[in-house]
């Protein structure tokens, strides 16, 4: 039986992971390579509240909304800092900001969508949705609304227009900058593309619908990053799908995750009375090295 000594130098500090189950050790040179994965933990605030949704303003400030008791959205600050910065919403179940950091708040209870000044000022900027579930803006500024199997655009004055129509439920949505819209689409063993649990994330462009990824999550969030991955969340599930459809579960150490946002770099998930950041670039640890050697055991 052979024991490996490692010795390891890393700037920053670092946690690595590895196996030697499957390595070859060259005895005579006393050296091996064993593969290294460099894990990394988000950063965890407690917010006090069950989250439901979660969005991130222009300056890097995370906002959750709690739709089981208080009805509220509180402000949590880059270093932590947690304040109520709204109240008096009624089930609100999802959050977006427009470019000018107005923040919008769908209230599944009320069939509504709140505007909030930054200031604090809320007011109702469209109403007359039946268990509305999702919204979200396209480049160009237009909100849309999630309610059953269609997604409808909301304008200022509450003119609500039906924009697209799916033969199944419709979980989360999200538009890339070339306004393409990406949908879970929930078909529960019918439909064109039926599977027994779960469903799919549709894409729509130019008027056309395909299946872009499948999907094992059917609710939640669905938000997209600057480089084109997207990212759904769910109770059990982290997924990231990346631009060529490619899916895998994230695993960040988060139970049950809500919510999902993506801003500058940085995925927020909130998860119950949590809300956790972590990176979604990938990791590297410049001057790093491990360095081994194999002899005998003494057994």
């Amino acid at each position: 039986m052979e024991i490996l000594t490692l010795e390891d130098r890393c700037t920053p500090a670092a946690s690595v992971q590895f196996s030697a189950a499957s390595e070859s050790v060259n005895n005579s040179a006393g050296s091996f390579s064993i593969p290294v994965t460099v894990t990394t933990t988000p950063t965890t605030f407690t917010t006090g509240t069950y989250n439901s949704a979660v969005a991130v303003d222009s300056a890097g400030n995370a906002y959750v909304a709690d739709d089981e008791i208080e009805g509220t959205v509180d402000k949590v600050t880059p270093d932590g800092t947690i304040s109520t910065f709204a109240s008096g919403f009624n089930g609100p179940v999802a959050l977006a900001f427009d470019p000018a950091d107005n923040l919008f708040v769908l209230n599944a209870g009320s069939g509504t969508v709140s505007e909030v000044t930054p200031a604090g000022s809320v007011s109702t900027f469209a109403a007359g949705f039946t268990n509305p579930v999702a919204l979200a803006f396209d480049p160009t500024g237009n909100l849309y609304v999630v309610s059953g199997k269609s997604v409808y655009r909301a304008s200022p004055g509450g003119v609500i227009a039906a924009a697209y129509s799916f033969g199944a439920p419709v979980g989360g949505i999200a538009f890339d900058a070339a306004g393409n819209l990406y949908a879970i689409l929930v078909y529960e063993g019918t439909g064109p593309h039926s599977l027994s649990t779960g469903g799919v994330i549709a894409e729509v462009a130019d008027g056309t619908t395909s299946v872009f990824a499948l999907s094992t999550n059917t609710g939640g969030d669905l938000v997209l990053d600057g480089a084109g991955n997207l990212y759904t969340s769910g109770p059990g599930y982290l997924t990231e799908v990346s631009p060529d459809g490619t899916s895998r579960s994230l695993s960040i150490g988060v139970t049950n995750p809500n919510a999902v946002a993506v801003s500058h770099g940085v995925l927020y998930v909130a998860a119950a009375t949590t809300l956790n950041e972590v990176s979604t670039a990938p990791l590297t640890v410049p001057d790093c090295t491990l360095n081994g050697s194999a002899a005998d055991s003494p057994v």
